[in-house]
């Protein structure tokens, strides 16, 4: 099994590096629109035959989800630690990661920046909202459906597999191999997906933050030579790391992204903020905010069982509120024209 993943991490990391470093950032894009067809078409295939797999059909799946809350749209409780995410965790993790990744994630925000104006680039983020959705409704019913299938069927669920591989499992035991194809291209797709936006948007800044104001290269032929060979280096690596963490004794790698984003993610969310929301900021204060979003964040993780949806959140915050008691402190630029939302004078300085 160790092999066949590795097999898998390797191919897809592969053929990452060889549309991105040729294609850029466009071939991304397409690449991941195909790729969310494929994906979606995967989850609901794999839908119909769990429903049809399970004994009762459709409606024994419902009352079966519903008798075990498996439909319970909130946990009305306060406590933080719980397994059962409370609503206020929810709300809170929710805002804490959307507002992070549409302010500070260089792969989100690369994906709208390419629109020809604003009034698309909202259109674009709207249509992403409202798409988001059916989605989630798709996916978390998908696990519903898994469950229950499983629950009705418990002969074929092996009792030592983690949680991670139960999923692949019904891939490769109930899925018709052709079927079956499509649904693994689904997930090789979604991968794919995260691993090449990855490697383009972190290209993108290697380049324009850091060899750009260097000098580094003197035309634009010898940029676009550096952002090949950056997107070339970062997807090795990436694929080097996505090996090591092939790992069939971990239960899941869910808990460490949330860490990671909440370490990284909140702290990037709470500067944005700082620096749009507030007259007042400056170099010092934003320093000081992020080692603090980052330093609660890690404190979080090492002193406290809470629930790591809250990671971002308290990033944000912490960041935030500290930037701005140092920055209120500490005398910062003067000339702020076009940098907050109180001295943006038009559309165009918006966008830029």
């Amino acid at each position: 099994p160790n092999a066949n993943a590795m097999a898998c991490v390797l191919i897809m990391g592969v053929l990452s590096i060889i549309y991105c470093t040729m294609g850029g950032l466009e071939a991304v894009i397409w690449t991941d629109t195909i790729q969310t067809f494929v994906l979606l078409g995967g989850a609901l295939l794999c839908f119909g035959l769990m429903v049809a797999g399970t004994d009762g059909g459709a409606g024994r799946l419902v009352a079966t989800a519903a008798a075990d809350g498996k439909f319970r749209m909130a946990n009305l409780h306060w406590d933080p630690t719980s397994a059962s995410l409370a609503l206020w965790i929810v709300i809170l993790g929710g805002i804490g990661q959307n507002v992070s990744s549409y302010t500070g994630d260089q792969a989100v925000v690369q994906r709208y920046m390419t629109t020809p104006d604003t009034k698309r680039a909202a259109a674009s983020i709207w249509i992403a909202a409202i798409l988001a959705v059916p989605a989630s409704f798709l996916f978390f019913g998908l696990g519903a459906a898994l469950y229950v299938f499983y629950k009705t069927n418990p002969e074929r669920l092996d009792p030592t597999f983690m949680t991670d591989q139960i999923f692949p499992l019904f891939i490769a035991e109930e899925v018709p191999v052709g079927i079956a194809g499509l649904i693994v291209a689904g997930i090789f797709a979604a991968a794919q997906s995260t691993v090449s936006t990855s490697m383009n948007s972190t290209a993108t800044i290697v380049v324009t933050d850091f060899m750009r104001p260097l000098g580094v290269a003197g035309t634009e032929r010898g940029y676009l030579n550096w952002a090949r060979l950056v997107t070339f280096l970062f997807g090795v690596l990436g694929t080097l790391l996505g090996l090591l963490f092939v790992d069939p004794d971990k239960r899941s790698l869910f808990d460490e992204f949330l860490w990671v984003i909440g370490m990284f993610m909140g702290v990037l969310g709470g500067l944005f903020l700082l620096g749009i929301l507030t007259k007042r900021a400056n170099g010092w204060g934003a320093l000081a905010g992020a080692l603090s979003g980052t330093l609660a964040t890690v404190l979080l993780k090492i002193c406290t069982q809470v629930n790591g949806y809250i990671y971002a959140a308290v990033g944000i915050a912490v960041c935030f509120v500290v930037g701005y008691l140092v920055s209120l402190v500490v005398p910062g630029r003067k000339a702020i024209e076009g940098l907050t939302i109180y001295t943006m004078t038009s559309g165009a300085e918006l966008a830029n």
